[in-house]
């Protein structure tokens, strides 16, 4: 079998090329596995203060929060990953940015529109006893 050198370069460069493009790949395993390993104790941490009852919004989850961030922004600018598509392959991703909001209190008109309905339903008791006493009233002889 006779091989042109050039036909020896061309098979070497294609060789080297697979080499760098299977070694890229599992460089980018590894990251990610990385990634997920951290992102993983952070969410512990998380899960940890909320057992312990510390309110959403409070400064543990803001600084849990943007650690996170920065390591999604790193993995993304290295590897040319989009964040949104992150973000939808880490779903522990949401909860922990859930965490790091306070929560949003119930409406004043919820409370406000119970409280009306408190009054009526105590006014209509106070009638219907109002009642009762005047019929026991007439009823005794009086």
């Amino acid at each position: 079998m006779n091989l042109t050198p050039q036909a020896c370069e061309d098979a070497l460069v294609r060789f080297q090329s697979a080499g760098k493009n299977q070694l890229q790949a599992v460089k980018h395993y590894f990251a990610r596995r990385d990634l997920e390993a951290h992102l993983a104790t952070l969410l512990d941490a998380a899960r940890g203060h909320e057992s312990h009852s510390v309110p959403a919004g409070s400064p543990q989850y803001l600084v849990l929060q943007q650690q996170a961030d920065r390591l999604n922004q790193a993995y993304c600018q290295r590897w040319q990953v989009p964040p949104a598509q992150l973000n939808a392959e880490l779903p522990a991703l949401g909860r922990l940015r859930q965490l790091a909001q306070p929560s949003l209190r119930k409406a004043p008109t919820i409370n406000l529109f119970l409280a009306l309905v408190a009054f009526i339903a105590a006014a209509f008791a106070l009638g219907i006893a109002a009642a009762c006493i005047r019929i026991g009233y007439h009823l005794i002889g009086g």
